[in-house]
């Protein structure tokens, strides 16, 4: 057996049966495979595990069910498979929160040109400035709700009593 001297692995070596199976143990991780990858965006836009799974590997209208879902389920549950689906719904939300940024920034944009356009009408000009007023970065015109209780501190007993009594009073005045 050789000894560790330059900070590598080693090879290690197989046997099986009368051959000899040489495999090298990298050290590095491996990449997704491409049929990886597309498992994971077809996850993504929606598809169930077993569905992705088809797609991405071709599998035979012969191929089992059972086998289906098992490999779909291997292949889902594998740590790099679910941590690049993480990385793409991560993508994904971001962008989302972008494009909403952006479409929020040019309808406040049209908005402020519309108020400054001399040339409008004084109640469309008001009209642009109440709605930049309303969007939620301003959030001057917020619509306030007050709930108020005076039964608070009431058993449920007391409650029961009082809702059949005003239902007593509103079927008594049909």
């Amino acid at each position: 057996m050789s000894k560790k001297t330059d900070g590598k692995k080693p090879d290690l070596k197989l046997v099986s049966g009368k051959s000899e199976i040489t495999k090298l143990v990298k050290s590095k991780e491996q990449p997704l495979t491409q049929k990886q990858l597309n498992f994971c965006e077809l996850i993504c836009d929606g598809y169930t595990k077993a569905d992705a799974f088809r797609k991405a590997y071709d599998v035979g209208v012969d191929t089992k069910e059972k086998s289906v879902h098992e490999m779909a389920s291997k292949t889902f549950n594998n740590i790099k498979v679910m941590g690049r689906i993480k990385a793409i719904q991560n993508q994904r939300m971001e962008d989302q929160r972008m494009l909403a940024i952006k479409r929020s920034e040019f309808i406040m944009k049209q908005l402020e040109k519309e108020a400054m356009d001399l040339d409008n009408n004084s109640s469309s000009r008001i009209r642009a400035l109440e709605l930049m007023g309303k969007s939620s970065d301003v959030g001057l015109f917020v619509d306030k709700v007050e709930m108020k209780s005076e039964n608070i501190n009431m058993t449920s007993e007391e409650l029961e009593d009082q809702l059949k009594d005003k239902l007593q009073k509103l079927i008594g005045n049909n």
